[in-house]
């Protein structure tokens, strides 16, 4: 097995998307690099591509929304539209 963090690194850079993980220490950012070691099948990626449906996405905004308010201590409308 593989790390979850390497994994979802691995999935964005297999989909073309750029990928920045921070990295504390000369010893991380060379474990950052293991992504380049190993691919994802065509059945893995699919598995990971159908974590993201409309209801999770909807949930996330709902949590996210919902953080938002929690801790932003200023009055006002952090996200343009909301409540």
């Amino acid at each position: 097995g593989r790390a979850p963090e390497k994994v979802l690194g691995r999935f964005l850079v297999q989909q073309g998307i750029s990928h920045l993980p921070k990295a504390s220490s000369r010893e991380r950012l060379e474990e950052n690099r293991d992504i380049f070691a190993f691919e994802l099948s065509g059945s893995q990626m699919a598995k990971l591509s159908g974590l993201t449906t409309p209801h999770a996405l909807a949930d996330f905004g709902a949590l996210y929304e919902k953080c938002i308010w929690r801790d932003t201590p200023q009055e006002g409308s952090p996200v343009p539209g909301s409540r």
